[in-house]
């Protein structure tokens, strides 16, 4: 939940990066959009996302979700 908190509160990807993994994590690793930091904090938003636009509906009918 809180990619979906920090979506909610306009926060950037890094700062949501910082929430979820720990501000050290996130500043020993390169923050270039190719980096696998980056790119699992973009899957997480796109999920909090998907939750944020009422997928929570589909999984709580035990619909497979559509990402």
């Amino acid at each position: 939940m809180t990619a979906v908190e920090g979506l909610a509160a306009r926060k950037s990807q890094r700062e949501i990066a910082r929430e979820v993994y720990g501000s050290e994590s996130v500043e020993a690793t390169d923050w270039d959009p190719d980096g696998d930091l980056r790119a699992q904090v973009r899957r997480l938003v796109g999920k909090a996302r998907f939750l944020m636009r009422g997928g929570y509906l589909e999984l709580a009918a035990g619909q497979r979700p559509r990402l």
